[in-house]
């Protein structure tokens, strides 16, 4: 009997132990990191965000550049909340599509962009222009 409720308790906390191990936070958003990025979220990684009603909807973002990663095609971003997908704000790297030139880009750009879901279920920018005045064109073609 007593060995039986020290299993039931020793079970428990080896539970609990193994979800903080992974990283799984309070909120529902694990610690999701890329290699030689702390602190980041995983770029494909959307499983904590509801994400059923975007579809094939573009959704603007505002946020600042914190990394470009050009090569990669990718850059990380301080981005604001994302209410469409059950989003807090957060620093992440997402991955470019589209006709984002990131080369364009640079630590501490203020930045508009529209990320889009792709198939594989993980969020891509799009689009992106600079806030900084000097990409008004870019602004005024931005799709929504």
């Amino acid at each position: 009997m007593i060995f039986e409720k020290f299993s039931i308790i020793a079970i428990s906390v080896l539970g609990s132990l193994s979800l903080a191990a992974c990283g799984q936070s309070h909120d529902g958003h694990g610690d999701h990191k890329m290699a030689g990025e702390a602190g980041d979220h995983e770029m494909s990684d959307h499983s904590g965000h509801d994400t059923s009603g975007v579809g094939d909807a573009m959704i603007p973002v505002a946020g600042k550049v914190v990394q470009v990663f050009a090569d990669a095609g990718r850059i990380k971003i301080d981005h604001e909340e994302i209410p469409a997908i059950n989003m807090t704000a957060m620093t992440m790297s997402f991955q470019t599509g589209g006709d984002v030139d990131l080369a364009r880009f640079s630590e501490e750009d203020g930045v508009h962009f529209m990320l889009k879901k792709g198939r594989d279920g993980s969020f891509r920018i799009m689009q992106m222009c600079k806030t900084d005045g000097s990409d008004a064109e870019c602004m005024s073609n931005m799709k929504h």
